[in-house]
């Protein structure tokens, strides 16, 4: 395996949304992810936007605002952003900007619901991950209320 995969692999199983995947499921999600990047300022998605990609956040921070511009909360690397809307189908609920450029990986929502079907064991692992993820979220923004 080229020395790069490798290294992002190993990044990988230390991602939240990763934990307890075996690295040959981790290369099966890897296998759908694009890289993306955004500079310090950019709208990363709107209030209202579709909800169709989940956002693995590899490098620099993101701050998730409410219409009136207040922080629900400030997302550091090896975060996600999205799993209410790719769990629930909905449009997005909130506002992401880049605090700094920033750079990471998404999945399609389209793409988890081909690799849920196809592997059924990997998409529960995949939805577990996210409903922990998300009441760890959900805690702390309701602390910081």
């Amino acid at each position: 395996m080229p020395d790069g995969k490798k290294n992002l692999i190993d990044l990988l199983v230390r991602i939240p949304l990763f934990e307890s995947l075996v690295p040959q499921e981790c290369r099966r999600v890897l296998a759908l992810c694009k890289r993306i990047a955004f500079m310090e300022g950019d709208v990363i998605f709107e209030i209202g936007d579709p909800g169709t990609r989940l956002i693995i956040l590899l490098q620099g921070s993101v701050t998730i605002e409410l219409g009136n511009g207040q922080e629900l909360a400030r997302l550091e690397p090896i975060d996600t952003i999205g799993e209410m809307e790719i769990a629930s189908n909905h449009s997005r609920y909130a506002r992401a900007v880049a605090l700094t450029d920033i750079s990471g990986m998404i999945i399609s929502q389209n793409d988890l619901d081909i690799l849920f079907a196809q592997d059924a064991v990997l998409g529960v692992k995949l939805l577990k991950n996210i409903v922990n993820s998300l009441a760890g979220k959900l805690a702390a923004i309701n602390t910081k209320l």
